[in-house]
């Protein structure tokens, strides 16, 4: 009798640790793509940010740029200033 209590705690400590086994595995599957999307995320973030550099350097150079002021297009000359501020802030 002791041999098949035995076992039957056995098989129930097997059971036990096969459903902690698969909800670990579960986890473990969100974990993963929780990562691969902040990673894609943070790609993005890169692009983004070096695109808006190499804009920033252009204007920096450049001093130039146009806006619409009051239903007309015009160009200002800021001499680069504002866009090197924002870029030293950037890198």
């Amino acid at each position: 009798m002791d041999n098949q209590k035995g076992l039957i705690n056995l098989r129930l400590a097997l059971a036990n640790a096969e459903r902690e086994r698969d909800e670990y595995k579960k986890h473990a599957a969100d974990f993963e793509e929780l990562y691969k999307q902040e990673h894609r995320e943070k790609n993005a973030i890169q692009r983004d940010k070096a695109a808006l550099i190499e804009v920033l350097e252009w204007y920096g150079e450049t001093g130039r740029y146009f806006t619409y002021q009051y239903g007309q297009m015009i160009e200002v000359d800021t001499g680069g200033k504002k866009a090197r501020d924002i870029l030293s802030r950037m890198k």
